[in-house]
């Protein structure tokens, strides 16, 4: 009796591609203020912020998200007041759940 071939667990098409979108963000908003508005107003400033979050499929996607998110609140101060309007939906209990 032979056996069953293993299954192809690699990822079809671009592995990395929304850790690399959010690390091209950031490299563009860097100091460029008509970048950063552009970006408010297309409502990305909360999709960032939702990729401030471990993902083991994306290496190094917070840690881009983090950058990026540094860049488009650097010297703005409509950003800024944006983040700071942003409330959280739920809370963590102690034990680390969400609830």
């Amino acid at each position: 009796m032979g056996t069953a071939p293993l299954e192809d667990t690699t990822p079809v098409g671009f592995e990395y591609i929304k850790r690399d979108l959010v690390r091209l963000l950031g490299i563009l908003c860097h100091k460029d203020r008509a970048t950063q508005d552009s970006i408010r107003e297309d409502g990305g400033i909360p999709l960032i912020m939702n990729m401030c979050v471990i993902d083991e499929r994306n290496p190094y996607l917070r840690e881009h998200a983090l950058f990026t998110l540094r860049n488009l609140l650097q010297d703005n101060p409509e950003n800024k007041k944006l983040v700071d309007e942003i409330k959280p939906l739920n809370r963590w209990e102690a034990e680390g759940r969400l609830f």
